[in-house]
């Protein structure tokens, strides 16, 4: 293909300003053929003879039954008639409605006191059906928030489903895939997909209905939620990412007036985050501390092994000497604990000890005694001096 053709082609391409303008004029197509059906009949019907379901799946506005009744007495007229289908007969009159779609238009009529109403009349419309019209009007004309657009999408896919099977994933094969309408065995032509069929229907996007869609079957209180701080597309999809309980919980919350969101809040930043990643040289200073830490924990263990042992040695001894068994230790073992009470104790008993030492050399035959192997010991424990020349003489037992 030539550049000119390539840039023909280009300006072909549809710009977001046409594909809204194309959007909005299904959507006058869309409405057109579902309040101006073919074959349907208008008349001006008894509001006495028009029944109004208990629950319908958008809550009456009284805001918008005013504007409507005001526009109603500027115009002279209503302009847009409410849809009815027959209901059962009725033994005065022999005829009943019941009410598919214009509660708003109705409630506005009633509240002008006019008797009668106009009405388009769909004959051969079950419960289902009727139920699917009113929620394509809904889509068409209300404007709707989030969660009553996700609860009207969601439901209208399972009548949809429900009333042509053959388009759910999985159904007849060839039903409702690829484009346009395929034919069925017996020459049956089959629905659209549901997204496709909504999307013509009601004049939306079809990534619109799979969002909503979507939220209408991940988020079981949308009903409860509507009109509340949880009625925001962001709070529907982090509402749908909860267990159901949890969701039930935060819509009794929000129902009651309370500010509430199903959004996981955003972690609050520490002082390091402010200040920003820690230096080479400060990551180096922790891992030394650490170090440090790690040898005062082995150092405190040994210890502990050591103080659990010299326990066990006193039970030990402390038993013998209840039992009249204990022997003296070992001269080398007196010499060890010796030394632990002279380097555990104060001046006073390191110089008590030294003179007994001194003391007790005296008794020992000189040719036995060890004078200087007993200086070195009070010499090694303790900051006492070594014994001076005389005391070493008056151990000799000679003059000073």
């Amino acid at each position: 293909m030539t550049t000119a053709g390539r840039k023909g082609q280009h300006r072909r391409m549809p710009t977001a300003g046409q594909k809204a303008g194309a959007l909005a004029a299904e959507k006058k197509v869309a409405a057109a053929s579902l309040f101006e059906p073919r074959g349907a009949t208008v008349r001006m019907i008894p509001l006495c003879h028009i029944e109004v379901a208990p629950k319908r799946m958008r809550a009456l506005r009284p805001a918008t039954v005013d504007e409507i009744a005001e526009s109603i007495q500027a115009r002279g007229r209503l302009l847009q008639p409410v849809i009815v289908r027959p209901r059962r007969q009725r033994k005065d009159s022999g005829e009943c409605y019941s009410l598919v779609a214009g509660w708003h238009r109705f409630e506005a009529v009633r509240k002008l006191g006019h008797e009668r109403i106009a009405a388009t009349i769909l004959d051969g419309l079950n419960a289902d059906a009727a139920l699917l019209a009113e929620i394509d009007e809904n889509l068409i004309r209300a404007d709707l928030t989030p969660a009553e657009r996700a609860s009207h999408v969601g439901r209208r896919k399972e009548l949809y489903e429900k009333l042509h099977p053959q388009t759910k994933r999985g159904g007849a094969p060839g039903a409702g895939r690829g484009k346009g309408k395929k034919k069925l065995e017996g020459g049956q032509v089959g629905q659209l997909p549901f997204t496709k069929d909504a999307a013509k229907k009601t004049g939306q996007s079809e990534r619109k209905i799979r969002r909503d869609a979507q939220r209408g079957k991940d988020c079981v209180v949308l009903d409860d939620i509507a009109g509340t701080s949880l009625d925001k597309g962001d709070e529907i999809d982090a509402l749908a990412k909860l267990p159901a309980d949890e969701q039930r919980e935060l819509a009794e919350k929000a129902k009651s007036g309370e500010k509430v969101s199903a959004k996981t809040p955003p972690p609050v930043p520490s002082p390091r985050d402010e200040i920003g990643p820690a230096s080479a040289s400060e990551n180096a200073l922790k891992d030394v501390e650490l170090e440090d830490l790690r040898n005062a924990k082995r150092r405190l263990e040994i210890e502990n092994i050591g103080l659990r042992a010299e326990i066990e040695d006193l039970k030990k001894s402390a038993a013998l000497r209840a039992a009249g068994t204990w022997s003296a230790p070992p001269p080398d073992e007196m010499l060890v604990r010796l030394s632990a009470l002279i380097a555990g104790g104060g001046d006073p008993i390191k110089r008590l000890l030294r003179r007994l030492l001194i003391a007790g050399a005296k008794t020992v035959p000189e040719d036995d005694a060890d004078f200087e192997g007993v200086r070195k010991v009070l010499a090694k424990f303790g900051d006492v001096p070594p014994p001076a020349e005389g005391a070493a003489a008056e151990a000799k037992g000679t003059p000073r």
